[in-house]
C-alpha cells in the first residue's frame, strides 16, 4: 500500500470513527436545551388538577396548585379517565375521600378546603361504606361523629 493511500484511507475513517461520539454531543445538547427550557426530554408531563393531585396523593403539587397558582380547594376539577376510574369532576376533597387518604384530607383543609357540614357527612357516608374510618374521622369533628353514622341510602 502506498503512503496516499494510507492517508486516503485515514481521512476516511478518522470521521467515521468519530461519528458516534458527534451524534452522542447533538443529543446531548438537545436535551439539554429542552431541560432549560422546562421539557421533559422523554416524556410529556401532564398538568395535574387539584382533585387529580389529591387523587394521586401528590402533596406538594397540591400545596403548588393552591398557594402559587391560587386554585380553589373548594372548586370542581376534572379528572382524567385512569385517575379514579372514568373521566370526572370532583373536588379535591372528594378525591381524597375516594381514595382513602385521610392524610391529603388534613392537607387540604389546612389550606382552606371547606365543605359544607352535609358535604362533610355525604362524603364521610362514603368513606364508612369503603371501610375508611380514618377518613371519616378526619372529615368529621368528633362532636359530630354519631354511631352509627345516619348514612341512609336515597332511591329519589
Amino acid at each position: 500500500m502506498t503512503a496516499g493511500a494510507g492517508r486516503t484511507r485515514a481521512n476516511v475513517l478518522v470521521p467515521v470513527a468519530a461519528t458516534p461520539a458527534l451524534l452522542a454531543l447533538a443529543f446531548s445538547a438537545v436535551l439539554a436545551a429542552g431541560w432549560a427550557l422546562g421539557l421533559h426530554p422523554f416524556w410529556a408531563r401532564p398538568e395535574l388538577t387539584l382533585s387529580e393531585a389529591a387523587a394521586t396523593r401528590d402533596a406538594g403539587e397540591v400545596v403548588r396548585l393552591i398557594e402559587q397558582q391560587g386554585h380553589d380547594p373548594n372548586a370542581s376539577y376534572s379528572v382524567r379517565e385512569g385517575v379514579l376510574g372514568p373521566a370526572t369532576s370532583v373536588s379535591p376533597v372528594e378525591a381524597a375521600v375516594i381514595v382513602k387518604r385521610a392524610e391529603m384530607l388534613r392537607l387540604l383543609f389546612r389550606h382552606g378546603a371547606s365543605p359544607a357540614q352535609d358535604e362533610r357527612r355525604r362524603l364521610a357516608c362514603t368513606a364508612r361504606q369503603n371501610g375508611a374510618g380514618d377518613v371519616v374521622a378526619a372529615l368529621l369533628p368528633e362532636a359530630d361523629r354519631v354511631e352509627p353514622l345516619p348514612c341512609a341510602l336515597r332511591t329519589d
